[in-house]
């Protein structure tokens, strides 16, 4: 009888510490949050700086895409600018994570890359699925993503202050901005 008692108590005991630990994380989420657009604001005043290929850069790598404020007169990016934003892709109801690599802004604003989704299952579906002339070699999937599209994106992260944004790629494929900074 003692020892139920015992573990009865023990879960409670571990379900407040829980209860405190899932507090403290959220407090401090809600803080790092805070900051991050108030720094976003400080960064980009203005939704047409954002859009801008002379004030801003943009380069990705691996799963992460970075947003980073340039000088407009010498175009060198500018320290303690950059905001890190994860990379998911999601087609249908699944989501999944994506590679990208060979990532490149066009000087009309528009994006050219190539993406692989790291689930096999949604890989070997894009390979059934996507015409050959838009793979390459190796299986990557070629993406163009048009500037009024880009701008589409720019604009909802403007209006919710950088937290997330989303990029219809075309083909039914949605890129996912998550703000990781």
């Amino acid at each position: 009888m003692n020892r139920s008692f015992s573990k009865i108590r023990h879960i409670q005991e571990a379900n407040q510490q829980l209860e405190k630990r899932l507090l403290s994380e959220r407090i401090s989420t809600q803080g790092t949050l805070l900051t991050e657009q108030v720094n976003f604001l400080s960064i980009y005043p203005n939704v047409n700086i954002l859009k801008s290929i002379k004030d801003t850069s943009l380069d990705a790598s691996g799963q992460y895409l970075k947003l980073t404020k340039r000088n407009p007169q010498n175009g060198q990016i500018i320290p303690n600018t950059t905001l890190t934003y994860k990379i998911k892709g999601e087609y249908g109801f699944s989501s999944f994570a994506v590679n990208m690599r060979n990532f490149k802004r066009r000087n009309d604003g528009s994006l050219e890359l190539e993406a692989k989704p790291n689930s096999r299952i949604v890989a070997w579906t894009m390979k059934q699925l996507v015409p050959d002339e838009n793979q390459t070699e190796d299986g990557w999937l070629r993406v163009l993503i048009p500037v009024e599209k880009i701008n589409a994106a720019l604009d909802k992260l403007f209006n919710n202050k950088g937290s997330e944004a989303e990029i219809d790629a075309g083909s039914g494929i949605t890129i996912v901005l998550r703000n990781e900074s």
